[in-house]
């Protein structure tokens, strides 16, 4: 089973995944890995890094599989060992790599569709084979307007499919509001419930 945490920027998505993944490693005592997405570009990313970093407790691994391909993230997911705890964050910034690797490549927008639902297949496929758990965190960017660009639709797009099939697949789904969990399928265990 794993959990899905999906919410707006600085919801508390982050924060609130890395205490359910203390929680459950406590729990089901699971030495954890940390499966990082974010890709070193500019200098608040590198910042933002270096605050994630700086939170983790240092027993934790770290994982950094290649921002800048598509496949890197799923072939990560499927290559580790099934004994440790998966804590996923984020998986809008793969779409985003997404996006970004096929607009450089230039396929059609069907070949891009095409090998983007491959991917998000194996991706999920991956966390729901999963023996030990895992907590999937993921943006939520469709709950504005319409964005008038073409590029910022189909990321809107893509992000609601990975969240709607990561949603379909998880034991437990939580939405972030202002730094508050809802369990919107599933129950919180005690020990990550709002302080």
């Amino acid at each position: 089973m794993f959990t899905l945490v999906v919410g707006a920027r600085r919801s508390g998505k982050s924060t609130f995944a890395e205490r359910l993944a203390a929680c459950l490693e406590e729990e089901a005592h699971l030495p954890v890995t940390y499966v990082a997405t974010a890709r070193p570009d500019h200098p608040e990313m590198l910042e933002r890094i270096r605050a994630h970093r700086a939170r983790r407790p240092p027993a934790w691994e770290t994982l950094e599989p290649d921002a800048w391909r598509p496949e890197a993230l799923p072939a990560a997911l499927e290559s580790l060992a099934q004994e440790r705890l998966v804590l996923l964050d984020e998986a809008s910034l793969w779409v985003a790599t997404c996006l970004d690797a096929w607009a450089e490549t230039g396929p059609g927008a069907g070949v891009a569709e095409a090998a983007y639902r491959r991917l998000l297949a194996r991706l999920v496929r991956a966390l729901a084979g999963r023996r030990a758990p895992a907590v999937v965190v993921s943006g939520e960017a469709g709950a504005g307007i319409v964005p008038p660009d073409p590029g910022a639709r189909r990321f809107v797009d893509w992000l609601g499919r990975l969240n709607q099939e990561l949603a379909a697949e998880a034991g437990r789904v939580v939405w972030m509001v202002a730094g508050l969990p809802l369990a919107v399928k599933g129950e919180l265990p005690e020990c990550a419930r709002a302080r």
